[in-house]
């Protein structure tokens, strides 16, 4: 697209919109463009800017044009712009958005099913940046209900369904016992502190090793551990149990270095494992509160967590 969404939002300039849009319109022929819409003057603020932009995103995109398909420089930059917004907007009037969306792509089928698999691509898959799982259910949903797919074709959607439910923000991790490199047995939900930090990795996971040295020399992480304020549990969930106990000496002394003694993360999915590594802020009744999430992330939460406390938040 040849104008920043972002701008778009935060500018209060329709005059420059329009002409964009109309000059991007002549750029490329009518069956190619994404035509944005156009947002009331009289919506000034950031905030309801974007969500009537979220609600009336697809307004003007033709359900029925298949050739979209073979145009991924159209409709998937238009797809990742829009996702994008879900930073601006609450998180049930994007999953309503998302909702509305699937069920308008529903008309043709061909569409309706590209349209699911780039929703994976950008909502599932590990490596991107608008990863999240929360607008990936209504997706999935709507995939398994709708007649446009066979009952073949529905199987994957059940699964991953099922996994993507499993942990989410709100909800009780799931327990798992282990043994720790030291030969100590123990379970997840037998660990005492105000948080518990569960690392999965792997030994040979280079992006693994680089999160370990990350929250090795993080400050913060470690005067909490320090304090016992916060246990760190690095769990390998693979059963080749001398890589792990070669990998030993890497991972810091005060943390709990963990071995899937019965398997039970990998054998009963009871993690959603498709990728390392995998962190989870969980709080003291161990409570999830931050899934996948990035080292960045676990930072600000936890430096955050007592003015949070204090405002009763």
């Amino acid at each position: 697209m040849k104008y920043s969404l972002v701008f778009l939002l935060l500018s209060f300039l329709p005059a420059i919109h329009c002409l964009q849009a109309q000059q991007a319109r002549q750029s490329r022929p009518a069956s190619q463009a994404f035509q944005m819409i156009t947002i009331p003057n009289t919506l000034t603020e950031p905030k309801e800017r974007a969500i009537y932009l979220v609600e009336h995103y697809w307004d003007n995109f033709d359900f029925q044009d298949t050739s979209y398909i073979d145009k991924p420089e159209t409709l998937e930059q238009a797809l990742v712009d829009y996702l994008d917004l879900a930073r601006y907007v609450p998180s049930d009037t994007m999953a309503t958005s998302v909702t509305a969306l699937m069920t308008q792509a529903e008309r043709n089928g061909s569409l309706f099913r590209h349209l699911a698999s780039l929703m994976e691509k950008y909502l599932y898959t590990p490596e991107s940046a608008l990863k999240n799982e929360e607008l990936f259910i209504p997706v999935l949903r709507s995939v398994i209900r709708s007649p446009q797919m066979s009952e073949v074709d529905k199987i994957r959607p059940s699964h991953l369904l099922e996994l993507v439910l499993k942990n989410r923000i709100g909800s009780t991790a799931s327990d798992f016992q282990y043994i720790s490199i030291e030969g100590q047995s123990g379970h997840l939900h037998g660990l005492e502190s105000d948080y518990t930090l569960l690392l999965f990795y792997d030994p040979d996971c280079h992006d693994c090793q680089a999160l370990i040295r990350q929250l090795s020399a993080s400050f913060l992480i470690h005067r909490l551990s320090r304090d016992n304020r916060l246990k760190i549990v690095a769990l390998y969930p693979n059963e080749d149990i001398e890589a792990w106990k070669a990998y030993g000496p890497l991972i810091p002394e005060e943390w709990i270095n963990a071995y899937d003694s019965h398997q039970s993360i990998l054998n009963e999915e009871i993690y959603d494992l498709k990728a390392t590594p995998l962190l989870y802020l969980l709080d003291k009744e161990k409570k999830v509160l931050l899934k996948d999430a990035t080292f960045r992330q676990i930072e600000d939460y936890l430096r955050e967590a007592p003015q949070r406390q204090t405002s009763g938040a």
